[in-house]
């Protein structure tokens, strides 16, 4: 694909029809008009491709973005400060316990609350941790080991949510680090296009995961097949065996150039410039200027 094309594409591309969308201020108004489509499809299709197992984590990705739009946040202790803000796995965290949010707790120190199988539970390390959980038990504390102002270690006692956390929660930060590998899309004023690139490379994760799950032995891989092979061969699929339109030669007036070397309509003749250099090999040719006898 030429630039010209590629920038012309980039210039008209559109996800939705702009004319569908409803007043400002009316119930029929979307602010994710521009993206819903690929967003309602993707959505549709994360939960019918893959089933996910048992442990499952609750996190947040920030979209580094600048422009203006009222989804922007800001969170100082994220590496991307300033952007668009995803739930990984969304909750309703207006349902936490009031009791649990700022307890008065030392470190090492617990406090749990639990409603049929969701357990809530407030543990004090260096700061306050809030975890809930639906697949575990509030009892069997475990000690880890802390380090001190004064260079020592201590053990502190830990409830299951929150070990069962730390052991599982490496999935968000694995597929934001293959995000930032091999980024998709170009900077843009746009706030949809930006929401577009994530959910291009969320999908590009999530099927390199159910392909390696799912992916026969019988298949020829390199021996380190990672996500950017995975992206190479999902582009070579996707573009198919097309490498291009031939174009027509460009037609010059000929006669206009000052020497043009073509076939000429003769019989085979020596040719004069290896006969002038004393080429000693017999050369014979239908080439030659049209403006002048040199053959």
């Amino acid at each position: 694909m030429t630039l010209k094309r590629f920038e012309k594409i980039s210039r008209y591309f559109h996800l939705n029809d702009n004319t569908t969308q409803g007043p400002r201020g009316t119930q029929g108004f979307d602010r994710l008009h521009k993206i819903r489509p690929v967003l309602d499809a993707t959505r549709t299709t994360f939960k019918s491709e893959m089933n996910p197992p048992q442990q499952q984590s609750i996190d947040e990705g920030m979209i580094k973005y600048k422009g203006r739009f009222f989804a922007r946040q800001y969170m100082p202790s994220k590496p991307v400060k300033r952007g668009l803000k995803f739930d990984f796995y969304t909750y309703d965290s207006g349902g936490f316990p009031e009791e649990l949010r700022c307890p008065n707790l030392r470190r090492g120190e617990t406090l749990q609350m639990q409603h049929d199988q969701v357990i809530a539970t407030a543990w004090k390390d260096k700061k306050m941790v809030h975890v809930l959980s639906t697949n575990c038990s509030p009892l069997g504390y475990g000690p880890v080991v802390r380090r001190t102002r004064g260079g020592n270690f201590q053990e502190v006692m830990c409830p299951p949510p929150v070990a069962a956390y730390q052991k599982f929660m490496s999935g968000v930060d694995r597929c934001m680090q293959q995000r930032a590998k091999n980024p998709v899309g170009r900077p843009s004023k746009k706030y949809w296009k930006f929401f577009f690139n994530f959910i291009m490379e969320v999908s590009l994760i999530n099927a390199f995961e159910v392909f390696n799950k799912t992916s026969s032995k019988t298949v020829q891989l390199k021996s380190r097949y990672d996500l950017l092979d995975f992206r190479i061969d999902v582009s070579n699929k996707l573009i198919g065996g097309f490498r291009g339109r031939k174009r027509g030669l460009s037609m010059q007036n000929t006669l206009d150039l000052p020497h043009n070397f073509v076939k000429l309509d003769r019989s085979k003749s020596t040719c004069k410039w290896c006969t002038k250099h004393g080429e000693k090999k017999r050369k014979e040719t239908v080439n030659g200027c049209i403006h002048n006898s040199m053959t």
